[in-house]
């Protein structure tokens, strides 16, 4: 598929001892997973099929004229029968170990700090019995689907990370992480792509520290330096500069750039809808019933 390597495993994230650590970890990420997810969807939005092969490993989208083909990582699968969700690195179906090697590391995360949301292996959806259960609730507006999965991108050492969920049967899916440095990753740096990646990030609700998310963005996203003092933040990319303005409490009060060359002008740029994946038909629905039905 590709000789580049598809992920680096030596992730390493500050985080802060003294704060929750899951919200950390989605700081780290957030901004360049809708960045990556957004661009992701533009590419492929007429690709309408889809299949994956676990053994392989591939994940393969058929568009209009070809195929492009992606390393799948298992993260794992919802429940629509019991409104439930478990996490690959449970394994089950006994996949390759390469296949569900983010699971697992999200496991070790999660077991090393004693975070439940990500060593309960099987986890109701519906917000109620996960406060019977003494598990976190989803929030922001999503699915506690969103947060698994931000984590997983977190850890995963992937560039440009980017997730799908497959249907497997009625109200059920497969979610995976997807990479193919070499067929799909992000374009150089822009002020104007900056700017709606992190507009949107806030208004996703994800953002819990903006100085942890402003540093993971730009620790991650190749192109991007950062200068941060406790009142003004400013990503440096090649196309021009994103001005942040910090309030009092460290959040972002006001975001404007300046693209091209000095003194080319302002530039702005609204946030789109919140991420998602691009639309596919149920497709091979029994081959993944069989492998995800529960």
């Amino acid at each position: 598929m590709t000789d580049q390597p598809v992920r680096n495993p030596e992730v390493s994230i500050p985080l802060d001892s003294n704060h929750p650590k899951v919200p950390q970890l989605i700081d780290s990420v957030i901004i360049l997973a809708i960045e990556a997810q957004n661009a992701f969807i533009d590419k492929y939005a007429d690709y309408g099929q889809w299949a994956v092969d676990l053994s392989i490993p591939t994940f393969t989208y058929t568009g209009p004229d070809r195929e492009a083909v992606f390393t799948p990582y298992f993260i794992g699968s919802t429940s629509g029968q019991s409104d439930t969700w478990m996490w690959g690195w449970n394994n089950i179906n006994n996949f390759p170990e390469g296949v569900v090697e983010i699971a697992e590391e999200v496991y070790n995360f999660g077991a090393h700090f004693s975070e439940p949301l990500l060593t309960e292996a099987t986890q109701p959806l519906a917000e109620d019995a996960r406060r019977e259960a003494g598990l976190p609730e989803a929030d922001h507006g999503f699915g506690i689907e969103r947060t698994f999965m931000h984590v997983a991108q977190a850890l995963s050492g992937i560039a440009a990370p980017v997730w799908y969920r497959g249907p497997s049967g009625p109200n059920s899916y497969a979610w995976f992480l997807l990479s193919n440095p070499a067929e799909f990753s992000l374009p150089e740096a822009s002020v104007l792509t900056t700017v709606s990646a992190l507009t949107e990030a806030l208004q996703s609700g994800y953002v819990s520290d903006a100085g942890m998310a402003l540093e993971g963005y730009a620790s991650k996203r190749e192109g991007v330096t950062l200068d941060i003092d406790d009142t003004q933040a400013v990503l440096h990319t090649p196309g021009g500069d994103v001005n942040v303005d910090l309030d009092d409490q460290g959040r972002i009060a006001r975001i404007h750039g300046t693209a091209g060359p000095a003194g080319a002008g302002p530039a702005e740029a609204p946030a789109d809808e919140q991420p998602g994946t691009p639309p596919a038909p149920e497709k091979p629905k029994g081959f993944l019933a069989k492998l995800f039905g529960r």
